[in-house]
């Protein structure tokens, strides 16, 4: 047996981490295996906002509003246990022009936000009218904070273990979590936080999380182009950082094919260079891609499991796990001590007896 613990989380990933980190922060002892496939907290574009925020329900922006308060001090944390710094910034974002406008003048009664000429506040972009300006907006560099978060918890005492294989049952229980190495953990309880995994690693019923994948190019222009977040209301983001400006994401039904192409990386540098004519001069240095846990109404499940008593899920983040991640990891710990009602989060009564894809 490779570990015992008070709980187990299922997935490496930031949604993981920052519950294993919100655990441990009780006194129980914790370890964390990796879901097996490559993290979308990874490849995110790491822009604390949904894009835009007005297009979200309720229970998606309710998250993110707490979590972007609480990430603050988290990064303080680990920045100063780790020394790593994550890039965290309030770049502000312009979204272009809305085509959504009654949506949006409903949300702007209650939020922070201003309609600005385009032209005035990025008079580099090829477009016109006016777009909708959230100075709040903050951003961070994920990789950076995966980086400085991982090395927290393991001065903390968590330890990682390779990829899993399956969880095995025993009546209502989760028993163990076997590893693709043939080993074994063991925990009182069990967390899946295993993203675009979630489905394939959960003892049924399981919540169908879709693979979505996001395509995303960075460029490395000679002097800064932007200092703020642009985004279209339905189309791609630019979002300056200290390694470059970065373009994004598609969002692609192809399974758990994690690999870029180029057909989509010629249509994005197309469409980026369309709207922000400068970028015709500095074609893109790198392109990646993640896969995001997707749900059909984009709220993520913070539940226990209908079935099992010891086994828990935080799962199905969408686009927005980065800026969901704080608040989900405390609404959990809350439904594990009995201490709260996972309200729109819980596990969906409708997937139970649902069929998808041939799978119960």
């Amino acid at each position: 047996m490779s570990g015992q613990a008070d709980y187990v989380i299922i997935g490496g990933g930031l949604v993981g981490m920052l519950t294993a980190l919100e655990l441990y922060k009780t006194g129980a002892r914790i370890v964390v295996a990796d879901a097996g496939i490559p993290q979308a907290s990874w490849a995110a574009g790491g822009i604390l906002s949904p894009l835009p925020p007005w297009g979200y329900a309720d229970a998606v922006s309710e998250l993110i509003k707490t979590s972007v308060t609480m990430l603050f001090s988290i990064i303080n944390e680990v920045q100063k246990l780790s020394g790593i710094d994550c890039n965290w910034n309030r770049a502000g974002m312009l979204v272009l022009p809305s085509k959504n406008s009654q949506r949006l003048a409903a949300w702007r009664k209650e939020n922070y936000s201003t309609a600005v000429p385009v032209r005035w506040l990025a008079p580099l972009l090829a477009t016109d009218g006016y777009g909708e300006w959230l100075p709040a907006i903050a951003q961070l560099q994920p990789r950076l904070l995966l980086k400085a978060l991982r090395y927290t918890l393991r001065q903390y005492g968590v330890a990682f273990y390779p990829a899993v294989q399956q969880v095995e049952v025993s009546g209502d229980r989760a028993k163990v979590v076997r590893l693709q190495d043939g080993s074994i953990l063991q925990g009182s309880a069990y967390v899946l936080c295993a993203g675009a995994a979630s489905e394939a690693l959960c003892p049924p019923p399981a919540p169908p999380v879709t693979p979505m994948r996001g395509q995303i190019l960075l460029y490395a222009p000679d002097k800064p182009l932007l200092c703020t977040v642009l985004r279209e209301e339905d189309g791609l983001y630019l979002s300056p950082r200290s390694d470059g400006l970065l373009v994004g994401s598609t969002c692609e039904d192809v399974g758990f094919d994690n690999r870029t192409t180029a057909v989509v990386i010629a249509a994005l540098h197309r469409r980026a260079c369309e709207l922000f004519p400068a970028l015709r001069r500095t074609p893109p240095i790198n392109a990646w891609s993640g896969l995001r846990p997707m749900l059909h109404d984009n709220i993520p499940v913070i539940d226990r499991h209908p079935k099992l008593c010891n086994f828990y899920l935080n799962t199905g983040h969408s686009r927005y796990g980065i800026s969901m991640a704080p608040a989900a990891a405390r609404r959990l710990l809350a439904v594990m001590r009995r201490e709260g009602d996972p309200g729109a989060y819980a596990f969906r009564n409708d997937w139970t007896s649902s069929i998808r894809n041939g799978r119960s």
